[in-house]
């Protein structure tokens, strides 16, 4: 149940022989845990106090029976990244992989994507409560991709929303396909493809495996090519 609301939980003491209730007037119901939820010992009417879980009993001493129902009291909303924390975790030259929190009163989750930041949402997946990850594949390498997740619940039997996680932008893994196309005594060219998120490239160049890297140049997307001179030959 939701912050904010109330249910009214109703209990019988029912003679098995005669099928009829022969204790209603002497029902008393209480709450396992005040600090998450009160229960009016005469009426049965739950108030949520805090988050958490807690059994609301119903029980009567003529019968010396009892039952009780498990509540779990969640917030009225959840949104952004201070409940989803939605985040990637894995990446290819073909596929994103990314996670979120679980929402307590989730029964699914509706995954959606868009291929630029102005453009319209897709839904591109529908998963089971039980599971808080997702893996797309058939993605292009070198890629920018938005996603968010919605939690959906069930309430009176019917879907309802909560409000969209934060916005993950995910990359995958870019193609370079880096080879050398020329070289003379004292130079080397390289070249690569296109990468179509890249605003830029940075050329470096280290003289042996375990030196460390050095920036050489800076080059536009317009250039998808480079030689390097003034090497040692041999």
């Amino acid at each position: 149940m939701k912050l904010g609301g109330s249910f009214t939980f109703k209990a019988k003491c029912v003679d098995e022989n005669l099928g009829i209730d022969v204790a209603r007037a002497e029902i008393v119901y209480t709450s396992s845990n005040k600090k998450v939820l009160t229960v009016d010992a005469e009426t049965g009417v739950v108030t949520p106090v805090a988050l958490g879980k807690a059994y609301v009993i119903a029980s009567n001493e003529a019968c010396g029976e009892f039952v009780a129902k498990q509540v779990t009291v969640v917030k009225s909303d959840y949104k952004g990244a201070a409940d989803y924390a939605l985040k990637q975790t894995k990446r290819t030259k073909d596929s994103v992989t990314f996670t979120w929190n679980k929402i307590p009163l989730a029964s699914a989750y509706v995954i959606y994507r868009k291929d630029a930041l102005n453009s319209a949402w897709k839904q591109v997946a529908k998963v089971g409560a039980v599971t808080n990850s997702y893996r797309q594949i058939k993605l292009q390498a070198g890629k920018v991709y938005y996603y968010c997740v919605k939690a959906v619940y069930k309430e009176d039997g019917a879907e309802k929303s909560c409000s969209l996680s934060n916005l993950l932008i995910a990359t995958t893994t870019p193609n370079y396909a880096l080879k050398q196309s020329g070289k003379t005594k004292t130079s080397v060219t390289i070249k690569w493809n296109k990468v179509p998120a890249a605003s830029g490239y940075y050329i470096q160049y280290r003289a042996s495996k375990t030196a460390k890297w050095k920036n050489v140049k800076y080059v536009s997307t317009r250039i998808l090519s480079f030689r390097h001179s003034g090497l040692k030959a041999g």
